[in-house]
């Protein structure tokens, strides 16, 4: 119910409304009247705080991402030194006698 003037009174339907209906209705309503100025002020400081944690979970995704290739080089690094050791009485060492006897025979 609603008074209207002269001291009468209509029934009206209410509505519920959505977030996103709300913020259409605040952002193109008329920021002279109070409560919409209000409601485009809540609708601003939540826009930020979203913005902001939106930011916060990206950099915490790149400094995880950033960790795990860290570690994964670590990772690599050690298994590519721990492989330099065994070829160098491996393969290479073999590569390096082989041209040394090549060497000899020929002179």
């Amino acid at each position: 119910m609603i008074e209207l003037g002269k001291g009468g009174v209509r029934e009206v339907e209410a509505y519920q409304l959505s977030r996103f209906a709300c913020y259409l209705i605040a952002q193109n309503g008329d920021p002279r009247k109070p409560k919409i100025a209000h409601a485009q002020k809540y609708f601003a400081v939540q826009a930020r705080r979203q913005e902001l944690t939106d930011q916060l979970a990206a950099d915490v995704e790149r400094l995880e991402l950033r960790k795990q290739t860290s570690e994964e080089f670590k990772a690599l690094s050690g298994a590519a030194q721990q492989a330099d050791e065994k070829d160098a009485g491996g393969l290479l060492g073999e590569a390096i006698d082989k041209s040394k006897k090549d060497k000899l025979t020929q002179a």
